[in-house]
């Protein structure tokens, strides 16, 4: 999730004892991916006969969500997130079949899918084990642990070749996923240092995914097939600086560099599918009254893996 601060749930600023925090939040992403496939052959370079696939995806997301802290302790908070999703996806697809004897044949479709529902739902905790000051940095752990509760991807129905066209978007999701369809835990350590008027500040994430059996599609038609299959557990590195502008208003400027590692699919590893991506963060912060602020984020991606854009607001309240 985008963070529009980094004050909202670390360091001296974690939920008092006794308080409870109602983050109301409405979270726009943009992503887009190219593909190109051949099911054919080359005899000279730029000849080719067979089909060429150019498929290009664009998929849009609202995720409204609710975020509930309370702290426990001064020193100890606790989180829960419950998302809805709404995301809209169209894959335009581009046949191009070229014949032995000179001809070529072009189709172009564009199925489109929605899926709307609630999401992957979290729960957290963070504990600031120190106090910093005397140039040491303020040190703070946090705990994540997400759900599956949103619709995995391997139950939402796929175009198969029995459907119209079929032999061209076989495979194509009829309705887009609300969530990963895995379970995940994700430990961090977030590091805080004050230097007037701003505040510096780092994250070190790690991801752990759990695998488990799930059933395969065939988009052919056939029975779904059971197979054991594990996303690939991700580190994550984000650094940045947080400052004042004025009383009322704060800045904040953040990179944040991800690695996935390779994924397995019946315990053998996938080939391809680790990758790496980056995120440009900055968030705006404007206090409206002395229990309430609200937040603007945004987020652009670096690197053909990074979704496009991210746009965030939150209005968190306290009482």
């Amino acid at each position: 999730m985008l963070q529009t601060s980094p004050l909202q749930s670390v360091g001296g600023v974690l939920t008092p004892r006794g308080t409870l925090v109602i983050d109301p939040s409405l979270e726009y992403d943009y992503s887009a991916d190219d593909q190109l496939s051949l099911n054919g052959f080359t005899i000279l370079p730029g000849i080719t006969f067979g089909q060429l696939l150019l498929a290009r995806v664009r998929q849009s997301m609202v995720t409204p969500a609710l975020t509930l802290r309370y702290g426990l302790t001064d020193r100890l908070e606790l989180s829960a997130r419950v998302p809805f999703v709404y995301a809209y996806q169209e894959t335009v697809t581009q046949s191009i079949l070229q014949q032995s004897g000179g001809g070529t044949t072009v189709g172009v479709l564009a199925p489109s899918a929605h899926g709307a529902s609630i999401g992957d739902i979290q729960f957290g905790a963070s504990y600031q084990f120190n106090a910093g000051g005397g140039g040491v940095p303020i040190v703070v752990g946090n705990l994540i642990y997400k759900t599956a509760t949103g619709t995995s991807p391997f139950s939402v129905p796929v175009y198969t070749t029995a459907d119209p066209n079929g032999g061209i978007i076989s495979g194509i999701q009829k309705k887009v996923p609300t969530g990963t369809g895995f379970a995940a835990l994700e430990p961090s350590i977030t590091l805080l240092y004050p230097t007037a008027p701003g505040i510096l500040f780092a994250n070190l994430l790690y991801i752990h995914n759990f695998g488990r059996t799930v059933d395969v599609q065939d988009p052919g038609g056939g029975p779904a097939v059971a197979a054991d299959a594990k996303p690939g557990d991700a580190v994550a590195a984000t650094f940045g600086i947080g400052f004042a502008l004025n009383d009322e208003t704060t800045f904040t400027l953040s990179y944040q560099q991800e690695h996935v590692f390779g994924a397995t699919f019946n315990h053998v590893a996938v080939k391809g599918s680790a990758y790496d991506f980056g995120t440009f963060n900055f968030g705006i912060g404007y206090q409206i009254s002395k229990s309430t602020t609200i937040n603007l984020g945004v987020g652009i991606g670096a690197g053909p893996n990074a979704p496009v854009a991210k746009v965030l607001v939150d209005i968190p309240i306290r009482f």
